[in-house]
């Protein structure tokens, strides 16, 4: 019995040394984790950061893309956000986590760092937060490199072309434990998971082949400062794809989340009526790297006003509604001067269309919902026309043209 005993509260003591923490860690926006990259000179700027679960395993570890540069590399020179100073083995820097945390009164907050196999974890900084709530935890990749070779920072220091990752464990402990503390995840509650890639590489995208992304066409006369950017190709490599960048010059207008689409269409605005722009269009990865596409070559547009857009394209209502050229104007176009400019009571309608239809079109324009009903009734009369004979053509094409 006396021995039963002992077991017993072996057993207790083994399970509450296991769960002795009750202080528990998250990402302060769960669905949208906030983590920061901090440069050499302590400048803060984005991460991409996503979420496959809640983190509370490795499995369903949020996942963080951290730019790193390498030794005598021109990684600044490719990142859309910093101008100097990406994180690197030596060279200063570091992560910035912005976490919620239900802290116990007396633990403190570690971060370790996997080494080798999920049941070895070093800790590579640790904290006595007290009550903080959220609270921003920095670890500098000085400390990531210092701790362990699962995040193997002399490769990254020496190639320029090199993605690695590792997995990270943030957990709270009644006893501050120091740098090199070995650490098992599963002796602890109320963890979290996250795992960290970091990136050297610079892909090609324009790499001169003959399937390089390349501007395909440009549609500056939208009248509202815009322009329409058609493009097309072939990306190398998607794996860490998600955007592309709009530029006037060297000047960034707008960035879109293209997943791994390779081509497209594309509005731009920011622009000026009446000003030419060089528009440069550059892929980003989730690492913040952009690189050319199109051998960085622009195409300059001169966006126009609505007046000259209206004037121009003269069909003044369908202009309006789809406010750009469209194939849908040639072809009511082509009707006007192949069928109704030919006879008398075709031109007297034209004229007629002519001289009311401007007063509506500015209307039509600046109304998206009016917008929206001209182009639907615009793409059933182009139906019906299509397959429709001789006069049946310039009725509906004057309704709406």
């Amino acid at each position: 019995m006396r021995n039963l005993y002992l077991m017993t509260l072996f057993l207790i003591c083994s399970m509450a040394a296991q769960v002795a923490n009750s202080s528990t860690v998250q990402m302060a926006d769960i669905d949208d984790p906030i983590v920061y990259g901090v440069t050499s000179s302590g400048t803060d700027f984005s991460l991409v950061a996503t979420s496959s679960g809640d983190g509370k395993s490795k499995e369903a570890a949020y996942k963080v893309y951290l730019p790193f540069k390498s030794s005598g590399g021109s990684q600044d020179n490719y990142h859309y956000l910093v101008s100097s100073g990406i994180p690197s083995k030596s060279g200063g820097g570091a992560i910035k986590f912005q976490l919620d945390l239900d802290v116990d009164s007396g633990d403190y907050f570690h971060i370790a760092i996997r080494n080798g196999d999920d049941d070895s974890y070093f800790v590579a900084s640790s904290y006595n937060i007290g009550t903080a709530d959220p609270v921003n935890v920095s670890l500098t990749t000085s400390s990531i490199c210092a701790i362990t070779s699962e995040f193997d920072c002399d490769s990254l220091d020496a190639s320029s072309s090199v993605v690695d990752d590792a997995y990270f464990f943030f957990f709270f402990d009644s006893t501050q434990r120091s740098n090199g503390y070995e650490m098992k995840p599963s002796d602890y509650t109320g963890g979290l998971f996250v795992r960290v890639y970091a990136s050297t590489d610079i892909d090609d995208y324009d790499d001169g082949a003959t399937s390089a992304t390349q501007i395909t066409s440009v549609t500056g006369d939208r009248g509202d400062a815009s322009a329409y950017i058609d493009f097309a190709g072939t990306v190398s490599s998607t794996t860490y794809m998600n955007g592309l960048i709009s530029y006037n010059g060297t000047t960034r207008l707008d960035t879109y989340d293209l997943g791994s689409d390779e081509s497209g269409e594309i509005l731009v605005s920011g622009l000026t009526n009446g000003v030419a722009a060089n528009i440069i269009l550059r892929y980003r990865d989730k690492f913040g790297y952009q690189t050319n596409i199109g051998n960085d070559v622009g195409v300059t547009i001169t966006p126009t006003t609505i007046e000259t857009l209206l004037e121009e394209k003269s069909c003044y209502l369908v202009t309006a509604g789809f406010q750009r050229d469209h194939y849908v104007l040639d072809y009511f176009r082509h009707i006007r001067d192949n069928y109704l400019l030919k006879n008398y009571l075709g031109e007297e309608f034209v004229n007629v269309y002519y001289s009311t239809a401007p007063k509506y079109a500015s209307l039509i324009y600046k109304n998206k919902v009016l917008s929206f009903l001209v182009r639907g009734l615009s793409y059933l009369v182009y139906g019906l026309l299509s397959i429709s004979f001789g006069l049946l053509d310039w009725p509906f094409s004057l309704l709406l043209h």
